[in-house]
């Protein structure tokens, strides 16, 4: 299991890379198709700048010069613009005066990305060139005529962005097949897991199977046995005074018996899987007759219980004997500590019974194994009591759970479906 959850972190944090690096090589990709088409602008600004060099060139024959460079396929604009006198240009932009004094002011190249609206494409390449005339001196009077002109040329960037397509697919079919190789791991690993779980469930089964067995021989051996004891001395007791040493022996005798003859009770309730013979019962009588078996004294044990009387088709013997252990246990908890018990009943699509109480709680260490056979920590338990009202809950279809209780104690809820007018 543990090879298994490793190779899934393993292969969870490889996806995680694939999607880091898609998007890593998306925006290498995305900058070198950047830089390829300034280098295409900028080798035919080259070529208009050589030409600008040359003497007695005037703007009519750099307008020419710059026009023959518009392909279609890779420049869309291409003119020469005067900043003293800017001329409508088509493909020129609303901010074009601010953009001629930046490339004069800084004599260098500025490029600009137009907008787009999809996230994942490049927009048009606008590159904004200085260029320097050279003109012959004149004497004619007047305003001496600027050597300054910028050259305009936007690049189309459909075959940049092909470049960047082809990638992206290619990263994310890469990152699909990483993906689904994630997926399929998790759910090979929560397969193998649930195999295991019915593997485990299935040789716990057998194990209390073979226990239950066993007990359930035992039980039947010492019941027989024990009740000849039990009968003959209480029949011994009566020859005895009250006060007679005898008699206190032979009551101590009877009480141990009757001890052992509920842990036989158990041990075959357990051995036994019960058969709930539904019948329908108030679920109010059920509640009071197990808190007076249990004898608890006056006030130690609050019952509430709603209006009007709620009926569930249940097997009474058997939910008795389960809330029996449930209220004794509550109540044996909190005996030294003159504690409290609280039995509640409510009802929310599924009977729900609660038997809490103020005593020192379940220890950590036993929490998880609670309602195992023989997991106790009472020096005269049976470690058996638990285990049969999970049983008995199993066998009504309904569960049983145990949860802290806020402030300190425990808390036991059991649930049973089959509520009825």
């Amino acid at each position: 299991m543990r090879r298994l959850v490793a190779t899934g972190t393993l292969i969870s944090t490889l996806a995680i890379l694939a999607v880091a690096s898609t998007v890593v090589l998306y925006f290498q990709i995305r900058r070198a198709a950047r830089q390829t088409l300034e280098r295409q602008a900028l080798d035919r600004a080259s070529a208009v700048a050589l030409a600008a060099r040359a003497a007695s060139v005037d703007d009519g024959v750099l307008d020419r010069i710059a026009g023959e460079l518009i392909d279609g396929a890779t420049v869309r604009t291409a003119c020469v613009l005067d900043p003293a006198a800017l001329s409508p240009c088509a493909g020129q932009p609303a901010d074009t005066a601010t953009l001629v004094e930046r490339a004069l002011t800084s004599d260098r190249p500025v490029f600009r990305l137009q907008p787009t609206a999809m996230v994942a494409r490049l927009g048009a390449l606008e590159l904004w060139y200085p260029l320097s005339l050279e003109r012959e001196p004149t004497f004619a009077p007047g305003p001496v005529p600027s050597s300054r002109r910028v050259l305009l040329i936007v690049v189309d960037p459909a075959r940049a962005n092909e470049l960047v397509t082809q990638t992206l697919v290619h990263a994310g079919i890469l990152t699909a097949l990483l993906l689904t190789l994630v997926v399929l791991t998790v759910l090979q690993m929560r397969s193998i897991a649930r195999e295991r779980a019915l593997e485990h469930r299935l040789a716990e089964e057998r194990r209390f199977t073979e226990l239950g067995r066993l007990s359930g021989v035992l039980a039947h051996e010492i019941r027989n046995p024990l009740g000849a004891i039990k009968g003959f001395a209480q029949l011994t007791a009566r020859r005895f005074t009250d006060d007679d040493p005898a008699r206190q022996d032979l009551d101590t005798i009877v009480s141990e018996s009757t001890r052992l003859e509920r842990l036989v009770q158990s041990l075959l309730l357990y051995a036994r899987p019960p058969e709930a013979r539904l019948e329908r019962v108030s679920l109010q009588g059920v509640l009071e007759r197990a808190v007076r078996l249990v004898g608890a004294p006056d006030g130690r044990v609050t019952l509430d219980a709603p209006e009007p009387l709620l009926f569930a088709h249940v097997d009474p013997e058997l939910l008795t004997q389960a809330l029996l252990n449930l209220v004794r246990n509550a109540v044996e908890a909190v005996e030294d500590a003159e504690g409290h018990v609280w039995v509640r009943l409510s009802a929310d699509g599924v009977a729900r019974i609660t038997v809490e109480d103020d005593g020192p709680g379940v220890p950590l260490e036993l929490a998880a194994d609670l309602f195992e056979p023989y997991v106790t920590r009472k020096a005269r338990g049976t470690g058996l009591g638990l285990a049969v009202t999970r049983r008995v809950a199993q066998a009504h279809g309904g569960t049983v759970r145990h949860e802290p209780r806020p402030g300190g104690g425990a808390r036991f809820v059991l649930e049973l479906p089959g509520l009825c007018a």
